[in-house]
């Protein structure tokens, strides 16, 4: 099995992030999505929030990443890690990329004092959902979303 290393993502490596995000939101334009990381970094709970990217030792650029927060989870659950926006990526074989992923986000729960991690697939993504299955992941609901009748946003997924 390949070696990945895995870092946070920031406003240092988020242009090498980029064609990785773009594959699964290729609406994103660039500016949002250094804006979106710069806000990530600026947040009041910044160490709550953000984001990972693994890459193949040795690799210039990654081949997945995740964004994450930290949450109450209501009723049922206690402190939950949010990973959403998930991408895996590789030529013949993307489950090591994600085990990496996913091994990084085990290891945040941890450190954030989690005890449910849930994750959401959404648009491209939800073609690693089997995959997340088996490496021990529950289907547990669905999400849906509607615009806000009074907004000016465009649709795109976010």
């Amino acid at each position: 099995m390949s070696t990945f290393t895995a870092e946070p993502l920031s406003s240092a490596n988020a242009t090498i992030a980029y064609p990785l995000i773009r594959s699964f939101v290729p609406a994103l334009r660039l500016e949002e999505w250094l804006g979106h990381i710069t806000r990530l970094e600026q947040a009041e709970h910044a160490p709550l929030c953000g984001g990972i990217l693994v890459r193949k030792h040795a690799a210039r650029y990654p081949n997945g990443l995740a964004l994450f927060r930290r949450e109450y989870g209501g009723l049922t659950e206690r402190a939950t890690l949010l990973a959403e926006h998930l991408v895996a990526l590789h030529l013949l074989d993307v489950e090591p990329t994600l085990v990496a992923l996913l091994g990084e986000i085990d290891r945040l729960a941890q450190r954030l004092g989690c005890d449910v991690i849930r994750t959401h697939c959404i648009g491209p993504a939800c073609l690693l959902a089997p995959s997340l299955v088996r490496l021990g992941h529950v289907q547990d609901g669905v999400i849906l979303r509607k615009i806000a009748d009074n907004s000016s946003f465009s649709g795109r997924p976010a």
